[in-house]
């Protein structure tokens, strides 16, 4: 059934106890199962500030060029995490590369590092996202 509906590009299944009546909030009895997407992108700059969650801001290629995709948390562990900021320092620019308003602070790159990034399906657009690897 999960296989199904990731086939089709659904968000996941809900499963329940076939006696378990529906209440609101956290419980046990019923269970959603998500379906997760892999894709590459193209990083265009990183939001940090310390204390909050880290993002790389993503494109997409497109026939017409690069295309803003989305953001994706930066969960990348030790020489990984690393190299990813290394990167973002050595490709810095000065001004993104496509037109996006972006209101917080952010370091804008040179669109040549390439990640891959899992992210939730159902919407075509990036949610629940995080970066898996560095390409």
């Amino acid at each position: 059934m999960l296989n199904a509906a990731c086939a089709m590009e659904l968000e996941g299944i809900v499963s329940k106890k076939a006696v378990s009546r529906y209440r609101s909030g956290r419980q046990t009895s019923w269970l959603k199962i998500k379906c997760y997407a892999e894709e590459e992108f193209t990083v265009i700059g990183a939001e940090y500030e310390p204390g909050s969650p880290a993002f790389a801001l993503l494109a997409r290629e497109t026939d017409d060029g690069l295309a803003y995709a989305g953001s994706a948390f930066v969960t990348l562990g030790g020489s990984a995490r690393d190299r990813f900021w290394t990167e973002i320092e050595r490709l810095r620019w000065p001004k993104p590369v496509i037109a996006i308003e972006w209101k917080k602070s952010r370091r804008w790159v040179d669109p040549t590092m390439r990640v891959r990034v899992q992210s939730l399906k159902g919407s075509g657009k990036l949610r629940h996202a995080t970066v898996r690897a560095l390409i």
